[in-house]
């Protein structure tokens, strides 16, 4: 379904981005790490499409649901230790989630932890979440450094009580709004297949994390947008925006919130084609101060066009129509792209190499015509 693929693309981007920090910390630099928060009203499959990323990913996967824990349950108990001789004093034990973390990353894989339910925490809790999520420290203890965190949340008209994220949490979230109308009730109508059911070998397609090859988006292009129209980016507050069509939690922008979104889009368009990265790039930013009331993401959607790739024809030599007729055999494109260089072919500009690539081609293919009268073109204009 499109909301798996966009979570899925949503969470190989921050994977992406955390790699590369945690390898640039390893390297002895600093880096900020980003963290992922997928928004959606119940039941749209977040907690599961986590599961099975992690599980296709081959990552140790850790939960925390601190709407059902206590602030101990997060930061861990204060005990008294020692004894009379040597004194008393207070020391935190770190709580059992926290050993299941730190134990599973001793066996060399990658690490996610997973904290759900995030938007139903209490107003106690948050301070230290916030910490432990966006300072990666538990009192004292840090986090296995090879791990990345993502959140998930459900919209406030959603909860019980008055729960706001607090605007620092939301501002160091990269943040993927999923709506009702993402969900296609015609493909659950026919798909029998449960997610949970999702074989090994369907996860990539199920998930959208095929990379393509054809790029539809240029970093560049849409980074030279940007420099032109800075005023549409200047700092507001992070709101809930109820009954409107693009999500239920924008961010706000801040000098942070700006550098993951640029940091994001480059990730996104390495690797994927469709257009979801304005989606996040968008809300994440919030409200476009220039155009009061309307998202950033409505702001970029309406721009796409001055993103696009421009398309460049390549550019086919006899060396290049050899290595591809070889590779995948003798087809159309190839005859033609051979019929356009001997059409073109002079002394000049055809040297010994273009002969032997092309004679390359013919003794593979001995018995075509057309290649045979292409053959004994090139000759005849050659001579």
């Amino acid at each position: 379904m499109k909301t798996n693929q966009y979570m899925g693309q949503f969470l190989e981007t921050i994977d992406l981005i955390d790699k590369q920090a945690d390898e640039a910390i390893r390297n002895g630099k600093k880096a900020k790490r980003v963290a992922g928060i997928i928004m959606s009203n119940p039941g749209i499959g977040k907690t599961s499409t986590v599961n099975l990323w992690t599980q296709y990913k081959g990552y140790n996967l850790v939960t925390l649901t601190p709407s059902t824990y206590s602030v101990d349950d997060i930061l861990g108990l204060d005990v008294r230790v020692g004894d009379e001789v040597m004194g008393y004093r207070m020391e935190r034990i770190a709580p059992s989630w926290f050993h299941e973390l730190a134990d599973k990353a001793q066996n060399g894989r990658r690490n996610v932890l997973f904290i759900d339910e995030i938007s139903a925490t209490t107003d106690i809790l948050q301070p230290p979440l916030f910490r432990l999520v966006f300072d990666r420290v538990l009192a004292t203890k840090r986090l296995p450094e090879n791990t990345l965190v993502i959140a998930a949340g459900n919209y406030s008209e959603d909860l019980n009580n008055a729960f706001k994220m607090t605007a620092p949490l939301v501002n160091r979230f990269m943040i993927l709004n999923l709506l009702n109308t993402d969900v296609s009730y015609r493909e659950l109508l026919e798909d029998e297949e449960d997610i949970d059911e999702i074989s090994y070998e369907d996860i990539p397609e199920f998930l959208g994390l095929t990379a393509s090859s054809r790029k539809k988006y240029d970093f560049n292009r849409f980074k030279e947008w940007v420099g032109d129209n800075l005023s549409e980016f200047t700092p507001g507050k992070a709101e809930y925006v109820e009954g409107v069509d693009f999500g239920g939690l924008l961010g706000f922008i801040s000098p942070r919130a700006f550098k993951f979104s640029m940091i994001f889009a480059e990730a996104y368009m390495s690797r994927f084609n469709d257009p979801i990265w304005m989606r996040i790039v968008g809300d994440t930013l919030g409200m476009s101060n220039k155009r009061e009331g309307n998202a950033i993401r409505t702001v970029l959607m309406a721009n796409e066009s001055e993103f696009l790739a421009k398309e460049s024809r390549e550019v086919k030599t006899f060396r290049s129509l050899r290595d591809e007729a070889f590779s995948i055999g003798l087809t159309e494109d190839v005859l033609k792209g051979l019929n356009d260089l001997v059409r073109n072919a002079t002394l000049s500009n055809t040297t010994s190499a273009d002969l032997k690539y092309f004679s390359d081609i013919v003794s593979k293919y001995p018995t075509n015509e057309t290649l045979d009268y292409l053959n004994r073109t090139l000759i005849k204009k050659l001579s």
